[in-house]
């Protein structure tokens, strides 16, 4: 009785030699998280034949609650005025928003339950279009705390792709999806929700 089914995967399954990465980049998974994705779509995509199927492959999710990511180690760190070591910093990722992650499946739902039972498999970026270093990420950081962090810069990582940020524009096209929270804003709002939950704690 199953209608649809939406999966979440990630852009560390594409080769991303060539940017904007589109949902038809090469698949070249980069660790073994990405090679789990990719065996469970293999699978999922047999279903595809009876049901909606959708992927969202999402590049770098950040927001409140989030704890084991690059994003809220910097920020609870600033926040704490403890010292950050970081690498080169030059890295560039696609900051996505967790309220508009959360749209993009609310709008993918909605079309499953308002289509006609048209078996497919399709796979959709989510991210926010644009690339962002992570030196920004901290200069943003400082802007809004309103004091230098204590970092250091370390060497080029040799554990992350050096740049990768989303085309969007079959989300956009087929969804009517639409990032609605700017870096800056969406920064700020997880600035203080990790504000408020050590007021708490102290």
């Amino acid at each position: 009785g199953i209608k649809g089914f939406i999966n979440t995967g990630t852009y560390f399954e594409y080769d991303c030699s060539r940017q904007p990465v589109d949902e038809n980049a090469l698949i070249s998974p980069f660790n073994l998280y990405a090679k789990t994705k990719l065996a469970f779509e293999s699978i999922l995509k047999t279903y595809s034949d009876d049901i909606m199927v959708n992927t969202f492959r999402l590049f770098s999710p950040y927001g409140e609650k989030d704890n084991q990511k690059l994003v809220p180690m910097i920020i609870k760190k600033a926040l704490k005025g403890e010292v950050i070591e970081l690498s080169d910093g030059l890295q560039k990722i696609d900051l996505i928003y967790v309220e508009d992650i959360v749209s993009a499946y609310v709008k993918a739902v909605k079309r499953i339950l308002t289509t006609s039972n048209r078996p497919e498999y399709e796979v959709f970026n989510l991210g926010s279009g644009h690339a962002l270093s992570i030196r920004d990420i901290v200069s943003i950081v400082e802007q809004k705390i309103g004091r230098p962090l204590q970092k250091k810069w370390g060497e080029v990582s040799k554990t992350d792709i050096p740049i990768a940020y989303a085309d969007i524009e079959k989300a956009s096209r087929v969804l009517n999806w639409e990032p609605k929270f700017s870096r800056r804003d969406g920064l700020i709002k997880t600035i203080n929700y990790f504000r408020d939950v050590l007021n708490e704690n102290s």
